[in-house]
């Protein structure tokens, strides 16, 4: 997955530019070095799904003071627990999702939310935005909704056919483009 991972270097740039434009900056960190290069850059922390059982992780990103999203796509409710209790005295947020690329609307089980206690939200892997609305009425407060990154020279946007170095990330097809994206957040 190295082709995918965010240069360090960029980190004080990015959260510069969301911080001026005043949006929250949060990084997904893979492993427990990386997390102190985000001290005072970074204003929330998500933990990937399949990295709620790593502990040494989570227990660094506690240190960090900062709101902690977990995701929890893989994630069974014993192993939801332990990432929650190591997290005690953290704002948690808990983002329900479903790891298939794309996910079907059909699967994605929203009801869960009843079961949680504390701040929710949807990691979004569906195509459109009726899984997200969904959620909103639900009463999730956040939202994960991949954005598809420009090309180059930033003058369009990649269709759904190009091919190019973001395109074999599995991400890439249920990314939203700028059009899509506006669409989902006037519809939520």
């Amino acid at each position: 997955l190295r082709p995918y991972e965010l240069p360090l270097r960029w980190l004080s740039r990015l959260s510069n530019e969301a911080h001026t434009l005043n949006l929250q900056f949060g990084v997904t960190p893979f492993a427990v070095d990386l997390v102190e290069p985000l001290r005072g850059l970074i204003d929330f922390v998500k933990i990937s799904a399949y990295d709620l059982p790593y502990e040494n992780l989570i227990i660094e990103v506690a240190k960090l003071g900062v709101p902690v999203v977990l995701s929890t796509a893989m994630a069974t409710y014993e192993e939801i627990e332990a990432a929650s209790t190591l997290l005690d005295g953290c704002h948690k947020v808990f983002l329900h999702g479903v790891a298939q690329y794309p996910a079907r609307l059909e699967d994605q089980n929203l009801t869960v939310f009843q079961d949680w206690h504390g701040e929710y939200g949807l990691s979004d892997h569906t195509l459109g935005y009726e899984a997200a609305m969904l959620a909103v009425t639900l009463g999730a407060t956040w939202i994960e909704k991949h954005f598809r990154v420009m090309d180059v020279d930033a003058s369009r946007i990649l269709p759904n056919n190009w091919t190019g170095p973001f395109t074999s990330n599995p991400d890439w097809p249920v990314s939203a483009d700028p059009f899509h994206f506006a669409m989902l957040v006037g519809a939520c």
